[in-house]
This record gives structure tokens, C-alpha cells and sequence, in this order.
């Protein structure tokens, strides 16, 4: 029985090609996706995180390199939109912790990690939180509650407003509003912010203080006297004296004197009065003017 046998030439390219697949066998490499997300508010002002798949409060880039064996060196750099911070890197959806790693902190903008199987990474941004505090410049108490707004997340300046007046206590005006260095930042009661602060990508938050200045107001009186005539006809400047003409104090925290009044021969004292004639006491010794004369 004759045998045949088929002959078959082997190029020097597919002698290397089958060498190389024996001495260094090709594995399937794993792929990497990056997902942005994003930390907002909801309804009710609180923060909540939003897994979205465009740019729009950060952009990852990558530089994945393979080696052999199928192993997948990936390097993430994440890179805060205007008005955003990173808070670190999370491996999806459902897990509960921040990734981990032997060679980077997960909330480190740069991330290498090295793996062997399919993996989704979560770069997580928030908006960074300027919080406005107003004092009165007296005590440095705070006027109201402390605004926090959010640029990244559509925050106009007028969020910011307070207006002054509406916390004016009684005897006081208005002069002006001045920042941590005093420096003057408004003369209006109603105060804007007229920029938000330029805040480094990596600051979760800054505050800003402003402080609204009050002046105690001047509150004269004055002390007339005054006689009634036979014909009911009153003239003022006649009938007797009074101890004080004039006093000037603080209208929140300062303290009247008072007047006395002594009648001249052939008169009485009947009483002292108001601007509008009411009568307000008929002692002539030692009045000071009662609570509740204008202030403001």
C-alpha cells in the first residue's frame, strides 16, 4: 500500500507567530469603564448622589497599559468642573465603601490600580459650599442662620441677600457692612454679594463673614415751660424755670437727667406735658421723661 503524505511550507513569520503563542500565551485583557458622579441636592436641601455618565461636574481621562497575562494596569485622573471638588473613587453603585488600594488613597484625584477582571469605576464629585455667615459688628453675634449656596449647582448671588434692617434692634441705624479685614464691602442695609469667592479645586467648602455695623442713635429733649393766661391764652417762656433745657444721650443705652421746674412768684406749677399737650406727670421735682419716647 502506497502512503501519501501532504507536504506544507511553514513561513519564517508563522514558525515565530506559533513560537511566541507557546512561550507566551495570550489571555483575554478586561476592560475598564469610568462613570461620573456627582453628589446635588434634592428637594428637601439635602445632599444626594447622582450617578451620571457625562462631564458635567467632572471629566476622568485614562491611560490603561496591558501586560502580559492578562493583567490591566489603569491610571484615573479625575478633574473637578468649576464649582465641584472630588470626594474619591467608587467602585459602583451598590458597594457601601470607597475603593481601597495598596498604592493610592481613594480620594486622591489620581488613581493606578491593577486588576484582572471587568471593573466600573465611580469618580465622584460634589459642589463645593460657600457658606455666608452675617454677624452684627457689635457682639459679633450672628444676624440670622448661616446661608450655604452652591454655585455648581445654579446658586445665584441674590440666594445670599439679607437685608440689615430687618435686624436692627431699637435706637440703632444702619452705617455700613465690612468683611474680616474691615474693609467696607457695602453701604446699603440690603446687602448682595457682588462675586462668588474663586475657591482651589480640592476645598469642599469656605466661608465667608461679613458684618453689619449699627450706630447708636442721639436722642435730645428739650424742657420748655410755659404759662397759662386769665384769658386761656398759653405763653411760653413765662410763669418760672426749669433746672435743665437740654440734655442729648444715647437713645438705646444712655440715661436721662431729667429737669425740675420751679414756678415764679405770683404762679404755680400744674404739670409737665408732651408736644402733643398730654399730660405725662404733675411732680415738678426731678421729672425724667418715661420708656417709650421716640428712639429711632
Amino acid at each position: 500500500m502506497k502512503k501519501f503524505y501532504a507536504r506544507r511550507k511553514v513561513s519564517l513569520l508563522m514558525a515565530v507567530a506559533m513560537l511566541l503563542s507557546v512561550l507566551f500565551p495570550v489571555f483575554a485583557v478586561a476592560d475598564v469603564t469610568v462613570d461620573t458622579v456627582v453628589v446635588s441636592l434634592d428637594e428637601e436641601g439635602e445632599l444626594q448622589t447622582d450617578y451620571l455618565g457625562g462631564h458635567l461636574s467632572g471629566l476622568v481621562t485614562t491611560s490603561t497599559v496591558t501586560t502580559i497575562g492578562a493583567t490591566l494596569e489603569t491610571t484615573l485622573v479625575a478633574t473637578p468642573a468649576p464649582n465641584f471638588y472630588f470626594v474619591g473613587w467608587f467602585s459602583d453603585e451598590t458597594t457601601s465603601g470607597w475603593l481601597t488600594s495598596s498604592e493610592t488613597s481613594s480620594t486622591e484625584t489620581t488613581w493606578t490600580e491593577s486588576f484582572t477582571a471587568t471593573a466600573t469605576y465611580n469618580a465622584v464629585f460634589a459642589p463645593q459650599e460657600i457658606v455666608y455667615n452675617y454677624y452684627d459688628g457689635f457682639d459679633d453675634s450672628l444676624l440670622s442662620s448661616s446661608k450655604s449656596v452652591y454655585p455648581g449647582l445654579g446658586a445665584n448671588l441674590s440666594d445670599a441677600e439679607i437685608d440689615a434692617d430687618s435686624y436692627r434692634k431699637t435706637g440703632y441705624h444702619f452705617v455700613n457692612w465690612t468683611n474680616d479685614d474691615d474693609e467696607v464691602v457695602g453701604t446699603e442695609s440690603a446687602f448682595e454679594p457682588t462675586a462668588f469667592p474663586v475657591m482651589a479645586p480640592s476645598e469642599e467648602s469656605t466661608a465667608v463673614n461679613v458684618y453689619a455695623n449699627y450706630e447708636e442713635n442721639a436722642l435730645t429733649v428739650k424742657y420748655d415751660f410755659r404759662a397759662e393766661g386769665a384769658d386761656g391764652d398759653v405763653v411760653a417762656n413765662i410763669g418760672g424755670s426749669v433746672s435743665r433745657a437740654t440734655e442729648t444721650t444715647g437713645a438705646a443705652t444712655g440715661e436721662l437727667l431729667g429737669s425740675e421746674a420751679t414756678a415764679a412768684e405770683y404762679y404755680e406749677f400744674v404739670n409737665w406735658t408732651d408736644e402733643a399737650s398730654d399730660e405725662v406727670t404733675d411732680n415738678p421735682v426731678g421729672f425724667i421723661p418715661p420708656i417709650g419716647l421716640p428712639t429711632d
